[in-house]
């Protein structure tokens, strides 16, 4: 996804996700189940009757170092500044806010 956003964006792109470390997943609003590794979290999610969400294609969540990773991996343009920016709710990060801004065109 992340590289079709850089693909056909012309001066930048904002791309939103749920921090994976908020203890709310609000996919499933289920609290703190989503710390398990994931292997456990997908088992319960599964028998929870959540099976939607209990695949990595449907429901991959991420925390700030992995969608950094994420940004270069997928960098179609080397010229490019990324910034990832937080809101935040009870006093946890609730959202990853990644802003990709191109500095050529």
């Amino acid at each position: 996804m992340l590289r079709e956003a850089q693909r056909v964006a012309r001066k930048s792109v904002w791309i939103t996700t749920p921090n994976r470390w908020h203890p709310v997943e609000v996919h499933t609003v289920l609290p703190l189940l989503h710390w398990l590794p994931k292997h456990v979290h997908r088992f319960l999610l599964h028998h929870l009757g959540r099976k939607y969400f209990a695949t990595e294609e449907v429901l991959n969540l991420l925390d700030m170092k992995s969608l950094n990773e994420a940004v270069k991996i997928t960098a179609l343009n080397q010229n490019i500044q990324s910034k990832v920016h937080t809101t935040r709710l009870c006093g946890f990060t609730a959202n990853l806010l990644l802003h990709i801004k191109f500095l050529e065109f």
